[in-house]
């Protein structure tokens, strides 16, 4: 690979989601096959450069999208992901088109990870020119994403006004979007309507943090003096459609989802801590405790060795027994590179133990999930010549022995067969 082709890789970000042992990460090409268990979960992964999905059992490939008679490179793929039953993986594919318009079109790619067959369907209709990873897996094999409202409103009613969830049931026949529930949002309390007095149109939004075992997680907006980021509360919609404040906690990024542990007790979600720096900014770890019930999250500092406070998160996951985990590295300013000025340091996992992160891997590596079997999958960062961006590898480790599976990996999705409560 030239270099130039490696560097059009740079925007590519290695993102795991895990929803009740769901895991998503990334990857590229074919390796040495390992034994496994022919009922193994099956693992999915999009090409570096983001424009094929695979779906794999064990490591044999069973289906592809698109077919690569016919591939081309009008498509960028979301992250895949599974649904929460393990039976269909899916994921976003778009088209862009150069100027302020974006995406010119979407639609909905889901394979059968038990029959293989591969279904194209329809973008939601108001998703067409949205951004990242917004339709999430919502329970069975349901997902959900937040509808929007083109009806004209003051901004006074527009903080009012119900937020619509759609649910699809990619196990239909046909599957199609249906009203799943309208959730009305709890008012902003008197000091935050003060706090808005000069800005009425600042309240705004309603946004799809993360989902699973049947509920959602919305933010929105409510002062002004948050408007850096996207949202400044968050509220918890459980199944029966009853809301829940979790408190006042910024969230700067709307492009990482939040996960919920299997056991349904705790919501996580990564974000930037803003640093006003042109190097790079500080990142954080937002941790809820739903069965408490006091709002309000705790806020983590990533454990990441650092020579200047700042670093990226790479991955966010919960392991089946409900223990978080996240991999990711410092950065260090270096203005001699003309890409960010942002120079890497090696990535590392770690596990949260009470209050203390424990590194549970050597330097180098991403992700290490345990598999019902036995098997874990593993992604580790490879080493790449000076100059040139990072290159990852998905692995499986089987007796003890890590068999690659996979090189240049961009997202990769885990089904482990759990359900969620």
């Amino acid at each position: 690979m030239t270099k130039p082709a490696i560097a059009r890789l740079a925007s590519a970000i290695v993102a795991v989601a895990v929803f009740c042992g769901v895991v998503a990460l990334g990857l590229r090409g074919q390796g040495q096959r390992a034994p496994m268990d022919s009922d193994a979960p099956p693992i999915a992964y999009t090409t570096a450069d983001k424009d094929s999905l695979v779906l794999l059992r064990g490591t044999a490939e069973t289906a592809r999208w698109p077919d690569p008679k016919t591939a081309h490179k009008q498509w960028r793929l979301d992250a895949p992901q599974f649904t929460e039953d393990g039976r269909f993986l899916y994921t976003m594919a778009r088209t862009f088109r150069p100027g302020p318009s974006g995406t010119a079109k979407a639609q909905l790619v889901v394979i059968d990870a038990r029959s293989n067959a591969v279904r194209v369907l329809p973008a939601p209709a108001d998703k067409q020119l949205a951004y990242g990873d917004e339709v999430r897996a919502l329970e069975g094999s349901s997902v959900v994403w937040l509808g929007t409202d083109s009806s004209q409103r003051s901004a006074a009613e527009t903080v009012s006004a119900p937020r619509r969830l759609i649910a699809m049931d990619l196990g239909d026949k046909d599957p199609g979007p249906r009203l799943l529930r309208s959730v009305a949002l709890p008012e902003p309390n008197a000091e935050e309507q003060a706090e808005n007095e000069h800005c009425p149109t600042c309240v705004r939004g309603g946004y799809l943090v993360g989902a699973g075992g049947g509920k959602v997680v919305l933010g929105r907006m409510n002062t002004y003096p948050g408007a850096r980021g996207f949202a400044d509360h968050l509220y918890l919609v459980a199944p029966d459609g009853s809301t829940r404040d979790l408190g006042h906690i910024p969230k700067a990024e709307n492009d990482r989802p939040g996960l919920f542990s299997p056991d349904g007790k705790n919501f996580a979600y990564p974000d930037s801590a803003w640093g006003g720096a042109s190097c790079g900014v500080g990142t954080r770890i937002v941790q809820f405790d739903l069965s408490s019930s006091w709002p309000g999250g705790r806020v983590l500092r990533t454990p990441f060795p650092q020579a200047e406070p700042y670093d990226e998160i790479r991955q966010l996951w919960w392991t089946v027994d409900s223990k978080l985990r996240i991999s990711g590295n410092a950065l260090v300013c270096d203005i001699f590179r003309p890409e960010g000025q942002r120079a890497a340091r090696t990535p590392s996992v770690w596990e949260l133990r009470g209050d203390q992160w424990t590194q549970i891997d050597p330097d180098g590596f991403l992700l290490d999930v345990t598999l019902p079997n036995g098997d874990s999958v593993v992604v580790t960062e490879a080493t790449a010549a000076p100059g040139y961006n990072r290159i990852d590898s998905l692995s499986i480790r089987h007796g003890g022995q890590l068999i690659r599976i996979a090189d240049d990996v961009g997202d990769v999705a885990v089904a482990s067969g759990c359900r969620a409560p």
